[in-house]
C-alpha cells in the first residue's frame, strides 16, 4: 500500500509520499492549475501533475472536458460512465478497468468493479490546533502505475467538482477548493 499526502488546495501544491509497502522510492509530484479569464469570468483551464523528473503524468483539461494519463488523452464522457450502484457514486473506466467512486461521509473510496475490492481511499486531515494537514490517499498495491495515477486523477477531479457544488468548502487563494 502506498500512502500519499495531497495539498490542502488539491489543485495546486506538492504530493508527498508518506509511506509505501513494500518500501519503494516513490516520486514527488507537483500539481498546478492554470486559470483563464474570458469576459471577466475566471475559470480553470488545465490541471497538470508533473513528476519531479519533469514528466507530466496526468492532466485535466477542464474547459475541453478531457483528461490524460501518461500522455493518453480521453474525453471525460468516454471514461466517466455514469451513476454507480452505491448512492451518489460514479462509474469510471480506464483501459478496461472499471472503478466506482463514492463518498461515504467525509472521505472518498474507490472500488474496482473488476475485482470487487476497495483499491483506494482519500480522507481529509484536520487538526484543531495545527489546522489543515491536507488529503491522505491510500492506494492498493494491486494498482499498477498507470491505474494508480488514473485513480489519483479521479480523486482530484471528483473532489474539485464536489466542492463546487457544496457550500461546506472554503475557497483557496486561487478560488479552488480547500477543506
Amino acid at each position: 500500500m502506498s500512502i500519499l499526502c495531497l495539498p490542502t488546495d488539491i489543485l495546486n501544491g506538492l504530493v508527498n509520499v508518506i509511506s509505501s509497502s513494500p518500501p519503494t522510492p516513490l516520486p514527488l509530484y507537483t500539481i498546478k492549475t492554470r486559470r483563464s479569464s474570458k469576459f471577466g469570468l475566471t475559470g480553470r483551464q488545465t490541471t497538470v501533475s508533473t513528476h519531479d523528473s519533469g514528466e507530466d503524468v496526468f492532466q485535466i483539461y477542464w474547459s475541453a472536458r478531457a483528461l490524460a494519463v501518461l500522455g493518453e488523452k480521453a474525453a471525460i464522457t468516454d471514461v466517466k460512465l455514469g451513476t454507480g450502484k452505491l448512492p451518489g457514486s460514479k462509474l469510471w473506466v480506464w483501459k478496461e478497468q472499471q472503478y466506482e467512486i463514492h463518498r461515504p461521509g467525509s472521505s472518498w473510496k474507490v472500488l474496482s468493479i473488476n475485482s470487487g475490492q476497495t483499491v483506494a481511499s482519500m480522507s481529509f486531515q484536520y487538526h484543531l490546533t495545527e489546522g489543515s494537514r491536507g488529503h491522505t490517499v491510500r492506494l492498493s498495491q494491486s494498482l499498477d502505475r498507470e491505474q494508480g495515477l488514473f485513480v489519483l486523477l479521479i480523486f482530484i477531479y471528483t473532489e474539485a467538482r464536489w466542492a463546487e457544488n457544496n457550500s461546506a468548502y472554503r475557497v483557496g487563494r486561487h478560488g479552488d477548493a480547500m477543506f
